[in-house]
This record gives C-alpha cells, structure tokens and sequence, in this order.
C-alpha cells in the first residue's frame, strides 16, 4: 500500500467516528442527514451512503460535507474535516503509529526520524507522550495546511494534502 493509500484509509476511518459520535451526541440518524434545498425541501444523502461515510469507506464529497455541515451544526469546512483538536491530535499520533508498524514505510527517513526521536521506545503512550510534549506546533502546522476554508473540498482531497503534510510533519520531529 502506498503512504496516500494508507493515509486516506486512516483519515476517513477517523473522521466517520467523528462525525458518528457528533450524530450520536445531538440524537441524529443515519437517514437524517439533509441539507435545506428550499423553503419546504430537503435533500437527504442516503442512509446507505452515510453509513459507508461513517465507516471510513466512502468519499465525503463536496455536496456531502456541505450537508454534514449543515446537519451537524459546524460552522466551517475545516471544521467538519477536523472537528477539534481532540481530533486532530489522535489524527496525528494515528499518523505516527501508522509510520511505525506499515510496510510501505519500513525504509522511510520518517520512520529512522521518529524511532530516533522516540529513542526505540515504539510503545503508543510514548507516542501519546510525544505528540503531547510538542502538540502547539503540531496544530499550528496543520492549521496552517488547512484553513478555515480549506481548497481541498473532499476527504479523499484532504487526506491527499495530509500526505503532503507529512514532510511537514518530519521536519518537526527532527527539530
């Protein structure tokens, strides 16, 4: 599997929780999530749909995160792709895992550069550790990448830019 691959399948998986656990919180359902097209119409994105969405399956495309925006009560885009830094924070040590224990980064600078920092020390509350110790620049980093409106208008877009990110997110670990 290549780095995009295996980015896009952790960042969608991630962010399906995220938006399931925003459902579960305000009460809402899979075949509830619509956007108002009209004075008394709504769209509906299928039930189907939503329920591959939320399992990471499935692209959240423009007119989708539009109506999960809508749906969900968030205020920007970037907010529906990286609802809090809660979120971003697990993204980040999912990503830095991931570097560890996936093939197709065995022979990675990034993976030498994150077993060095992490002094061999592999284990996930050492990661948590790191990612904590150095999390205002981490954020600042990815907000820099993804604004408020970000360009990207697709999670398979986002999780594409994440990927870029990734050079970005070297440099901080070698500092």
């Amino acid at each position: 599997m290549t780095y995009s691959k295996e980015i896009k399948r952790l960042y969608s998986q991630l962010l399906g929780k995220s938006l399931k656990t925003r459902m579960n919180e305000m009460g809402i359902y899979n075949n509830q999530i619509a956007s108002d097209n009209s004075e008394d119409d709504f769209d509906f994105i299928s039930e189907s749909a939503v329920g591959e969405i939320l399992k990471g399956r499935r692209n959240l495309t423009k007119k989708s995160y539009e109506t999960f925006q809508s749906t969900l009560n968030y205020k920007t885009p970037r907010e529906v792709f990286f609802p809090s830094s809660d979120f971003e924070l697990q993204l980040i040590e999912t990503i830095i895992s991931t570097i560890l224990t996936e093939s197709c980064f065995k022979q990675t600078l990034l993976r030498e550069a994150i077993c060095k920092k992490l002094d061999e020390n592999l284990e996930q509350q050492n990661i948590s550790d790191f990612v904590n110790a150095h999390q205002k620049i981490l954020l600042n980093s990815l907000a820099q990448f993804f604004p408020a409106s970000p360009k990207e208008k697709t999670s398979f877009q986002i999780a594409e830019r994440l990927t870029e990110w990734l050079t970005e997110l070297v440099c901080i670990i070698t500092q």
